[in-house]
């Protein structure tokens, strides 16, 4: 093999009793590597994958997929229309643990540019202001990472 470093990671599963159990251990394999992969790293244990086991397993759910693609076509279709940066944005914003002064900083606008367009975001899903809005801007940018990762797209 000749594996490019940077250019994949190693999953590492929870030690299994059975062989009945290899799916399951196949499973937090793939999504330690996938979550590895998305921080950087070279390796990861599922057991250090916090809420990446609450995503990356379950990514073909009709639910998953409702949610996510829902989002993205909002999302998308404001930034088509308008000319606008929302996605870019958004993504920044998370990456940046939704510290705003320095999603402001890493994309060059005023920190009030940056509340409006996560205003705005929040608007287009109709997410209400409130703890849970945070969370769900988070699972929307987290799945929208591990989608680009699996579909061979670049990250934004």
């Amino acid at each position: 093999f000749k594996l490019e470093p940077g250019r994949f990671s190693v999953g590492i599963s929870e030690t299994k009793n059975s062989l009945g159990l290899l799916r399951e251990a196949i499973k937090e394999a793939v999504s330690a590597a996938v979550s590895a992969f998305i921080s950087g790293e070279t390796q990861k244990r599922f057991s250090q994958i916090g809420c990446d086991g609450l995503i990356i397993p379950y990514l073909d759910s009709r639910q998953h997929l409702q949610f996510y693609h829902r989002a993205l076509e909002r999302i998308s279709a404001y930034d088509e229309g308008h000319s606008s940066h929302l996605l870019e944005t958004l993504l920044c914003y998370i990456d940046s643990e939704g510290d705003v002064a320095l999603t402001a900083k890493k994309l060059f606008q005023h920190g009030n540019t940056v509340r409006y367009r996560l205003d705005k975001i929040k608007n287009i899903l109709g997410i209400s202001a409130s703890a849970d809005a945070y969370v769900q801007l988070y699972m929307f940018a987290k799945m929208h990472k591990i989608y680009n990762i699996l579909n061979g797209e670049p990250l934004i």
